[in-house]
């Protein structure tokens, strides 16, 4: 799935059928032209077609290879085993001792051999271009096996984060048990040795693998830290289907629950904006407009009001696009980044609880990661995502640049990581590759669009299982790419003036940032997925990809790895919160202005 750094790509062709019936031959020349035509448009690699079959045709390339060199890959000396009964499964796994990732799922992978779940095959794939000591550790890993000692330096080299060129070989072979050290030394300069290392990169080469840590299965190849888990829970091949017993579900609007501009409060019915909407039990709403909450009884309409500008109890510094909150039961938690401050309030606007969450210089690689909020848990702990390496200029990253991301468990206790994860290319490539995180039931689900799953973590970052990734990638066409260019290019205008009266309401000055002269890559095919959220009862709701230009959004909804059932809305209305069959929805009217209004989900269209 390459990048185009083209704009937009636009193709004409015509065709002059000449209408004489005197002449039969030209006749079918013609139309042998016209099918040979289509057959260039539609088969082509961005055709309707062809792009579809370059894709299946790059998946049973990729397993062929793999199914031809399984034998060589599984047949080497490095291997992780159970000393107990057989493993039920054999997978390769190509590494870089200075890989963070490898060292991040060695844990995960130790336990599946020690429960004998699997055997690892350990083949070396030393990235020297950024890890200058790589292919120096790949032959300390490989000097060890004449002494019985691979899994100890295996688990020993990846230990150990800081190697350099002045590393004491002979003391560290010692500390894993090698007497004979002028043997070992010699073996780390062999050819044999390098041999070894060039015959693995060769192997990665021949079956596609381009980065570490990378496993392998009969049935795949699987990159990534994620790979691991999808290759024992077979998921390369696995599609999400539709729940048998019913189609997917619609959107009733005919008789609408709440309208919000139908509200005889003007405070409800005219909103300035509507950041975010909820429900609150089963019988409220509420709603923020700017720093104001809204309270809204369903039933009787009631109104009550809390919130505000300012420092006050139950009052916010941040603007209303700057809060997060979270919905529990009947109350609601509002996090003011600006402040520090979670401030929790009743369904009737009532202040519960304010508390401030501190956090020291240095615990966050940078303030932007306090904007964002992904989750509360049970006992009050935040879920922020932040960003170990900074945020660089998403105009001079590389092609193909994903940022790293961590999020992280913000408490009493402190700051303590969760899961790292790749995070979303920059806004200059369109249709890229994104990663959402959310909090359900204290698990963190993480959803990579490049992987082919999406994971639940616990709080302590134990993966704990996983859901195939729904959706689907679609070719990018030029009608696409030019909205998706103007939709961006607004998005940018939006987000500049957004930024600027953020920072200065945080009380720094701030010139109006917009990039006009922004060039635009893209991919050639849409992500699966482009949203993802969770409802009042814990729900995972997943929205499949929005094309430019679609007219309709599609949801699945699971409760862990159920797929609970399906929905399909206008792309007019912006998904905010569900409870049983009821939806709450955002909607503008013709000019723009922000409505609330609850509607039911109903099992199929005009029902």
């Amino acid at each position: 799935m390459g990048l185009n750094t083209k704009h937009i790509q636009s193709e004409g062709r015509s065709t002059n059928v000449s209408r004489s019936s005197e002449n039969r031959n030209t006749n079918l020349f013609v139309n042998a032209a016209i099918l040979a035509t289509l057959a260039i448009v539609l088969l082509s690699p961005s055709g309707a077609i062809g792009s579809r079959v370059a894709v299946a045709y790059g998946n049973w390339k990729s397993q062929r290879a793999v199914a031809r060199a399984w034998q060589t890959l599984t047949d080497a000396p490095s291997r992780l085993v159970s000393h107990g009964s057989p493993a039920k499964q054999t997978v390769v796994e190509f590494i870089d001792y200075e890989c963070p990732s490898c060292r991040r799922i060695a844990e995960q992978i130790s336990d599946a051999v020690s429960s004998q779940e699997v055997e690892i095959v350990v083949r070396h794939l030393p990235l020297t271009a950024i890890h200058p000591n790589a292919k120096r550790l790949a032959s300390a890993a490989i000097c060890s096996e004449p002494y019985g000692l691979f899994e100890d330096a295996h688990a020993s080299l990846l230990r150990t984060a800081e190697w350099g060129e002045d590393t004491d070989w002979s003391v560290w072979a010692n500390s894993i048990g090698i007497d004979d050290v002028a043997s070992f030394e010699r073996c780390l300069l062999a050819e044999s040795t390098f041999a070894r290392i060039d015959e693995d990169i060769h192997l990665a080469s021949l079956i596609g693998v381009t980065g570490t840590p990378t496993f392998v299965t009969e049935t795949g190849v699987f990159p990534g830290e994620q790979g691991f888990a999808s290759a024992l829970l077979g998921l390369a091949e696995r599609r999400t289907v539709a729940p048998q017993d019913t189609m997917p579900r619609a959107v009733d609007l005919s008789f609408p629950v709440f309208d919000s501009g139908e509200h005889p409060e003007e405070a409800v019915a005219v909103l300035g904006s509507l950041f975010h909407a909820a429900f609150l039990g089963d019988r409220r709403v509420v709603l923020l407009d700017d720093q104001i909450l809204l309270f809204v009884d369903l039933q009787t309409r009631k109104l009550w009001t809390a919130g505000g500008d300012g420092d006050g109890p139950g009052e916010f510094r941040a603007p209303g696009g700057g809060l997060s909150w979270f919905p529990n039961g009947d109350r609601i938690a509002v996090w003011d980044p600006l402040q520090q401050r979670i401030s929790v309030f009743s369904d009737t606007g009532e202040l519960v609880r304010n508390e401030r969450v501190d956090v020291s210089p240095g615990e966050l690689e940078t303030l932007l990661a306090l904007f964002n909020a992904v989750g509360m848990f049970s006992d009050g702990g935040l879920a922020i995502t932040d960003y170990p390496g900074g945020v660089p200029d998403s105009r001079d990253v590389p092609d193909g640049y994903r940022q790293m991301e961590r999020t992280v468990a913000i408490s009493r206790e402190g700051v303590s990581t969760i899961v790292e994860l790749q995070g979303d290319e920059p806004r200059t490539v369109l249709f890229g590759a994104q990663s959402f995180v959310a909090v359900t039931k204290d698990r963190v689900m993480v959803a990579d669009t490049e992987a082919d799953a999406i994971y639940a973590y616990s709080r302590a970052g134990e993966l704990l299982f996983a859901i195939p990734m729904p959706g689907q990638r679609v070719p990018v066409r030029g009608q696409h790419l030019e909205a998706a260019v103007n939709e961006a290019q607004m998005q940018n205008e939006r987000r500049a003036e957004r930024r600027a009266r953020l920072i200065g309401r945080a009380g720094f000055s701030a010139q109006r940032m917009a990039d006009d002269e922004t060039e635009f890559r893209h991919r050639d095919e849409s992500p699966p997925i482009d949203a993802m959220r969770v409802d009042g009862e814990g729900r995972l709701w997943v929205r499949w990809y929005v094309m430019p230009g679609d007219e309709i959004q599609r949801w699945g909804v699971w409760d862990q790895t159920d797929e609970l059932f399906r929905v399909e809305m206008p792309t007019g209305m912006e998904f905010m919160d569900a409870r049983g069959d009821l939806i709450l929805l955002r909607v503008e009217d013709a000019f723009d202005v922000p409505r609330a209004v609850v509607g039911r989900i109903v099992d199929h269209p005009g029902a």
